[in-house]
């Protein structure tokens, strides 16, 4: 897919191979590597930004004893690459990533294309057990359930990320959309905000049931392949449906390209992916929290600095900043959490200095 590493980049390897096993970070860089990718490549003062004061933003990610998880960072503005640093591999650039619960934001935008080609119905009022009235057969406590309740996450639904998406990945059950009905309703659907993995699995099966085939070749056809991702992974279950929820790896460009797709609207160089009418309901505030991250569909909301993100356990972020026509894209260890993941309050410093680096 991308032509070899260039010198440069290999001389860093070389140099970050001689440091003693105590370091952990790489020597630091964040100027674009130049691949044979379709990304463009420009300067930060071109794009408006203050360069010292973006290396300055950088800083923390490269520093030994701060943000030991993280594993990258990259700057898009005006859809040009202006910085790229890969903190604990140079080579990274080239690897595929965990980004966990970033999978729920493909999900909904893959929703979105079913939605545009009609194979779902655009009344996102319509319940999901009329998409698969088999599965819910025996499970009348949420046959009611909508589609909008399964992308705001207010199903009523009792799964524990903690305990059930661990069962969920296993082979413990043959069906993994039963398995997900299992759970017990703790709440009126429609009602309560309870963040869970099961909701997004059962719109994948969903976006199955419409357009045949399986989820992966739905997304190749009409996101992967047009956006020009063609190295990625995504986890399934024994039963063969993928996860609507996590299990999708991507290398951080590639990552970075779905991001930038969101931003512009749905539009990836000219190529229109999903609708713009669907993109901006998706975006927009549904779900008011109390910590200021609002909820859209399978979308996170900072109103106040007006950002539109996509997280993943561990620190995975897709941070959009249309005000500034700005993506960062981040990731991280994906095992990471509590003092050992890469937090919110992190996060949100490293974007605050990447937007106080603009001057324009």
């Amino acid at each position: 897919m991308r032509s070899a590493l260039p010198t440069l980049l290999a001389t860093t390897l070389a140099t970050a191979g001689c440091l003693p096993d105590a370091d952990l970070k790489a020597p630091f860089e964040i100027e674009p590597v130049v691949y044979d990718d379709d990304w463009t490549i420009g300067d930060p003062a071109d794009q408006g930004f203050d360069p010292e004061a973006l290396r300055l933003a950088y800083a923390p990610v490269f520093d030994e004893n701060r943000l030991p998880t993280i594993f990258s960072m990259l700057v898009v503005r005006h859809g040009v690459l202006v910085a790229e640093g890969y903190a604990r591999d140079p080579t990274a650039i080239d690897k595929l990533e965990n980004i966990k619960s970033v999978t729920k934001s493909v999900t909904s935008v893959l929703l979105g294309i079913a939605i545009d080609e009609g194979a779902v119905d655009p009344d996102l009022d319509r319940t999901i057990s009329s998409y698969l009235p088999g599965a819910f057969a025996q499970r009348l406590e949420y046959a009611e359930v909508t589609l909008r309740q399964a992308l705001t996450m207010q199903t009523g639904s009792g799964f524990d990320n903690d305990s059930d998406t661990n069962v969920l990945r296993g082979d413990r059950y043959s069906d993994s959309v039963d398995f997900v009905l299992r759970q017990p309703r703790v709440g009126t659907p429609g009602d309560d905000f309870l963040y869970n993995d099961g909701s997004p699995h059962l719109l994948g099966a969903v976006i199955v049931e419409t357009t045949g085939g399986s989820l992966d070749a739905f997304a190749e056809r009409v996101l992967f392949e047009p956006l020009g991702i063609a190295r990625r992974h995504w986890d399934s279950h024994v039963d063969g449906l993928h996860y609507g929820a996590f299990g999708l790896y991507l290398v951080p460009r590639d990552l970075a390209r779905f991001g930038q797709m969101v931003l512009d609207g749905g539009v990836w160089q000219g190529r229109r992916i999903v609708s713009q009418s669907y993109l901006d309901d998706a975006t927009r505030l549904h779900v008011e929290r109390p910590d200021g991250w609002h909820y859209g569909y399978y979308f996170w909301l900072d109103t106040r600095r007006g950002i539109v993100a996509a997280h993943g356990h561990g620190g995975q972020r897709l941070l959009m900043v249309p005000e500034h026509d700005l993506l960062v894209a981040v990731t991280a260890e994906p095992t990471g959490s509590g003092d050992k993941g890469l937090s919110v309050a992190e996060i949100d410093q490293l974007i605050d200095a990447v937007i106080a680096a603009i001057r324009e």
